[in-house]
Order: structure tokens, then sequence, then C-alpha cells
């Protein structure tokens, strides 16, 4: 027979863990979001029709120089822009996102269960946790941190989650 003090913990852990990895994960979806928007951006301004505009300003030395700097950064950009798949990359993030949402809302109906129901069968309600964690775990499997998953981001996320909890005070 299992301990229902456990169980609650336990379960309180899970429900903490999914709420700030959806939150971590919608955050690089941003970042990831921002990353396509600056490059769309950038390849826009500097393309063949732009660089029509841009020949007026080969005149002036300091547009010259400035138009060239951003024509660089746009190429570069956009190599990087396909080299990491970034439409696929956000798209990945906000599935995991959205798949980590829905387990949230599953641990907090199952934790409001407990507090409900504090009666409640301790070997069923075990078995109930043992299978959102395994459900946990394998939206977890196919993450896999990239660059964009900093130690900022990660601050972030975490304080975040902090806040909505009312552990810590937004600043």
């Amino acid at each position: 027979m299992g301990n229902r003090d456990e169980l609650w913990k336990a379960s309180w852990e899970s429900l903490y863990d999914a709420s700030y990895y959806e939150i971590l994960f919608g955050e690089v979806s941003k970042s990831w979001q921002f990353f396509d928007f600056i490059t769309r951006l950038l390849v826009a301004l500097t393309a063949s029709g732009s660089a029509v505009a841009g020949w007026v300003l080969w005149n002036d030395e300091q547009f010259k120089v400035a138009w060239v700097i951003a024509a660089g950064v746009a190429s570069v950009l956009s190599i990087l822009h396909t080299t990491f798949n970034t439409p696929e990359r956000i798209n990945s993030y906000s599935k995991l996102a959205n798949e980590v949402s829905g387990i949230r809302l599953d641990y907090e109906t199952f934790h409001h269960e407990l507090k409900v129901y504090p009666e409640f069968d301790i070997d069923n309600k075990f078995q109930m946790h043992k299978e959102l964690r395994e459900k946990f775990r394998k939206a977890l499997d196919i993450y896999s941190p990239d660059f964009m998953t900093t130690d900022r981001i990660r601050h972030r996320s975490q304080t975040l989650l902090n806040v909505k909890l009312g552990i810590e005070e937004h600043k």
C-alpha cells in the first residue's frame, strides 16, 4: 500500500515539471519565430527589388557600407535559416508546447481529484500517476535542446512559472 502524502508530493512535482516545460517550449518557439521574422525581413529588404533602391545609396559612402553590411548579414542569416530548418523547428517546439500543455492539464485534473477526494484509492491513483509520467516522458523523448535553449530562456521560463504559481512576484 502506498503513501498518500508521497503521491501528493510526486504529482505536484510532475505538475510543476510539466508546467515548466510547457513554458520553456513556448519561449524557445518564440525565439525561433523571432529569428525567422528577422531573417525574412532582412532578406526581403535586401532582395533584388530592394537592391535597386539601394543602388541610389551607393553614391553616399556611409549608406554604401551600411547596405553591404545589411546584405551580408541577410545572406548569412538566410543560409543559417535554411541550415537550421527554422520552420520545422518552430513547428516542432509549438507541437511540444501544445502536447506538454495537455499533459499539464491532465496533471492539474489529477491533482484536483486528489484534493477533492482525499480518501482516494492509493493504488489506483498511483497507477494513473505512472501513466501520466510515461506520457510525459514520451513527450520529452523527442525534445533535443538546441542553441536557442539558452540559460537566459531557461531562467525566464523558470521565473514565468514561479510568477504564475505565486512563488515569485513579477518584476
